[in-house]
């Protein structure tokens, strides 16, 4: 039932999330504004962090790896 309910909740933000962006009006951003904070600045967060921890930790651990063999 709970695994139900989390897919019904999901789908809906989900919609709605999509809806918003494509929204050229503005006017479903005055009632689910508060949507795409929730759903979309954690997730940009989260990507950019990986993007930039990702290479970090590679350059780190294989450092230049790159060069010619001779």
């Amino acid at each position: 039932m709970l695994g139900k309910i989390r897919i019904t909740v999901a789908a809906v933000c989900f919609t709605l999330t999509t809806l918003l962006f494509l929204d050229f009006t503005g006017t479903l951003r005055q009632w689910f504004g508060w949507l795409a904070k929730i759903q979309f600045i954690p997730a940009v967060l989260a990507a950019n962090a990986a993007a930039i921890a990702v290479p970090v930790i590679l350059t780190l651990l294989f450092g230049r790896n790159f060069a010619k063999k001779q």
